[in-house]
C-alpha cells in the first residue's frame, strides 16, 4: 500500500511527536529514510534514536533503510513487507494520531 508521506505524528495527549518521512496509518508503521551525512555528529545520532524511542513509544513499529537498501527492490520490499506485518498485530493499540503536512 501507499503510504502518506511528511506525516506529523501526535501522541495520545495531543502532543507533537515528530515528522516521519512515510506513514502506513492502517498498520501503524513509520518508516524513515535515512541519509547518512546528517550523522557525522553524535548529537544528531543521539537526538535520532530519542525521537524513534518518542514514536515507538507511541505503538508505532519504526522501519528505517538508507541508499543502500534500495539497490534491491526484492530486498527492500520484504524489509517493507516485513514491517508492516510487524505493525498493529497482537494486542498491540494506537496510541497516536497523525496529520499530513
Amino acid at each position: 500500500p501507499l503510504p502518506t508521506l511528511q506525516a506529523d505524528v501526535f501522541d495520545e495527549a495531543g502532543r507533537w511527536v515528530g515528522r516521519c518521512d512515510f506513514l502506513w496509518e492502517r498498520f501503524g508503521v513509520v518508516g524513515e529514510a535515512d541519509g547518512l551525512t546528517k550523522y557525522t555528529d553524535v548529537s544528531v545520532l543521539g537526538a535520532e534514536k530519542m525521537r524513534q524511542e518518542r514514536l515507538e513509544r507511541t505503538g508505532l513499529t519504526v522501519v528505517r533503510w538508507t541508499a543502500s537498501d534500495l539497490r534491491d527492490r526484492n530486498q527492500f520490499s520484504m524489509l517493507i513487507r516485513r514491517a508492516l506485518d510487524r505493525g498493529l498485530g497482537g494486542d498491540r493499540r494506537a496510541r497516536w494520531a497523525w496529520r499530513p503536512l
